[in-house]
């Protein structure tokens, strides 16, 4: 049961760039005009559409004085058009939304709930779900919660769906911040940016459905993606523990399957990099303020996985050590195994 909030002006701003979405674009504006909390502005920034896209918006304005248009003469980007949106905003929270995907009628009214009631929360996202029209439903998601772990997934470029984000607007104002006009990943560039110096956290209820189909940018520009990714990574690790990786490295770091694949450097190499890697991550995160479950998360997450890169390289003898530095690390592992074992015995 929500607590209710007692609305106030402009308590959220609503920031969805569009740009030749007509397809998709009118179930997407529906999801936000039938939030449950419904004291927004919605401000919507065509970025040079081509389609029908701007016809909607209107169509949609002329019924609904919440909504706020913009227009870039060409297009501009996507994340330009969200830094305009920002400018333009005057909410105590900014709310993104994409103009392809549906927010769940009740996300906003549980978001400003908790953000209400924890003001050391900055920002905040939710749990989604991905749809395929032609596939159906993927798996929900299942991103850490609290602060602490947000941040642990950071590091290696897990944690957050960005389209379900709500943020304190002082993020923008006071502290400056801004998306980075980079070709893709700003959003995870921002968020990586943030986590330093403010607390990021995630409910755990199901508040969005992302829809998946050919036009999405992480499908069209996945390569890029991947490598504008990697360089984000580094450029953390970089200022947490002053180390310079390699692609290799962050491969490895990110899927631990991705070490057979090797081709230029050894695999015992660069699983012994990444292990020493992932121990002085753990370490660093560890000097964080955690709570003591994050704590306990962060070494049993970081002796996974020690003891899954062993695995991916067939059980190289020279990695004996961090696996048993994972034990010390994750004492209850073989209680946990045998606790298992039993269940599939009985």
């Amino acid at each position: 049961m929500c607590v209710p909030v007692t609305p106030q002006k402009n308590t959220i701003s609503v920031v969805m760039p569009v740009y030749n979405s007509s397809k998709y674009l009118s179930e997407a504006i529906v999801s936000i005009l039938n939030q449950t909390f419904g004291d927004f502005e919605f401000i919507i920034i065509d970025d040079g559409s081509t389609d029908e896209s701007l016809d909607i918006i209107h169509s949609f304005r002329e019924k609904d004085d919440r909504i706020k248009v913009f227009r870039n003469e060409e297009n501009k980007g996507i994340f330009f058009s969200r830094n305009l949106g920002l400018d333009e905003s005057t909410g105590k929270y900014i709310a993104v939304m994409d103009s392809d995907d549906i927010s769940i009628p009740t996300r906003f009214e549980k978001q400003v709930e908790l953000l209400e009631n924890n003001p050391e929360i900055d920002v905040l996202g939710t749990q989604k779900i991905s749809f395929d029209e032609r596939l159906g439903e993927y798996e929900p998601s299942n991103y850490y919660l609290s602060p602490g772990l947000v941040n642990w997934g950071l590091i290696f470029g897990y944690s957050l769906c960005h389209s379900s984000l709500m943020f304190r607007r002082e993020i923008f104002d006071e502290a400056k911040y801004r998306y980075q006009i980079k070709p893709v990943a700003q959003d995870f560039d921002l968020l990586v940016r943030l986590s330093n110096e403010h607390k990021i956290a995630n409910l755990s209820e199901v508040l969005l459905n992302i829809r998946v189909h050919e036009n999405n940018i992480s499908l069209k520009k996945r390569e890029l993606q991947r490598q504008i990714a990697y360089d984000i990574i580094r450029t953390n690790i970089i200022n947490k523990i002053n180390e310079v990786i390699s692609d290799d490295v962050i491969s490895g770091i990110i899927f631990a399957k991705h070490l057979k694949k090797q081709k230029q450097i050894p695999n015992y190499i660069v699983a012994k990099q990444v292990s020493i890697l992932l121990i002085k991550l753990m370490k660093f995160s560890l000097k964080g303020d955690l709570t003591d479950e994050e704590s306990d998360f962060i070494r049993i997450n970081t002796a996974s996985r020690l003891r899954w890169i062993w695995k991916r390289i067939n059980f190289n003898p020279g990695l004996i050590p961090f696996v048993l530095y994972s034990l010390i690390l994750d004492p209850k592992f073989f209680i946990r195994k045998l606790k298992v074992f039993q269940k599939t015995q009985g």
